[in-house]
C-alpha cells in the first residue's frame, strides 16, 4: 500500500515539473515572413477636401504674388515715363503700363471667379523701393530700373511656368496666356540694358579733333 502511494506521488511530481517548463520556440524561416507594407503606415490617405483646400491655397498664393508683381511694375513704369530721358527706357515704361494693366484686369476676373480679392496696395518694402528710385538722378534711375525689372521678370516667368502646370484649368490657361508676354518683356528689358551700356560707353570716348 505504501509502495503504491509513493508511485502516485512520484508520477504526479514529474507531470507538474514538465508542465512548468517553457515550450520550445519554433523558428520560422525569414523568407516565409511577409514584408511590412510601410506605405500603408507612413502615407495616410488624405480626404478629397484636404487636397481641394491645398489647391485653393496654391491658387490664392499665385494670384496674390502675381498681382503684387504687376502692381509694382505699373508703379515703376509710370516713374520711368516721368524720370527717364532715354527714349528706349521711356518706350519700355509705356509698354509695361499697357501690358501689366491688362494682366491686372484679367487677374481681377480670375480672382473674382475663385472668390479672392486682389491686394489693395503694395507692401511697405515695395513702396520704399519706388520712393528710393524717385530720388535717383535720371541716368542712375534708368540703369537701376532696367536691371530690376529684368530680374523681376525672371521671377515672374518662373512663377507663371509653375502655374501653367496647375490642375486648375482656369489658372493654367491664365498663366499660359500671359507667359509669352512676360518672356517678351524680359527679352526687351535685356535689349534696353544693352542699349544703355552702349550709350554709356560712347560718352566715355575721348573727344576727337
Amino acid at each position: 500500500m505504501k509502495s503504491s502511494c509513493l508511485f502516485y506521488i512520484l508520477a504526479s511530481t514529474i507531470i507538474i515539473v514538465q508542465s512548468c517548463q517553457p515550450a520550445k520556440r519554433v523558428e520560422e524561416p525569414l523568407d516565409t515572413v511577409p514584408p511590412i507594407d510601410h506605405t500603408a503606415i507612413d502615407t495616410p490617405v488624405l480626404p478629397d477636401s484636404v487636397s481641394s483646400a491645398q489647391r485653393r491655397l496654391i491658387t490664392m498664393a499665385f494670384i496674390r504674388k502675381a498681382a503684387l508683381g504687376s502692381m509694382l511694375e505699373l508703379e515703376l513704369a509710370k516713374l520711368a515715363q516721368e524720370k527717364a530721358r532715354d527714349f528706349e527706357v521711356k518706350e519700355f515704361g509705356k509698354l509695361m503700363v499697357q501690358d501689366h494693366s491688362k494682366i491686372i484686369a484679367a487677374m481681377e476676373v480670375l480672382a473674382k471667379e475663385k472668390g479672392f480679392k486682389l491686394p489693395a496696395a503694395l507692401p511697405e518694402k515695395d513702396t520704399r523701393q519706388v520712393q528710393n528710385l524717385k530720388k535717383m538722378v535720371f541716368d542712375r534711375f534708368e540703369n537701376v530700373y532696367m536691371k530690376e525689372t529684368s530680374d523681376y521678370h525672371k521671377e515672374y516667368i518662373k512663377r507663371y511656368k509653375e502655374a501653367a502646370k496647375s490642375p486648375d484649368v482656369t489658372l493654367a490657361n491664365f498663366a499660359l496666356k500671359f507667359l509669352p508676354v512676360l518672356e517678351m518683356h524680359r527679352e526687351r528689358a535685356q535689349e534696353v540694358r544693352a542699349h544703355l551700356k552702349i550709350e554709356a560707353d560712347k560718352s566715355l570716348l575721348p573727344l576727337l579733333p
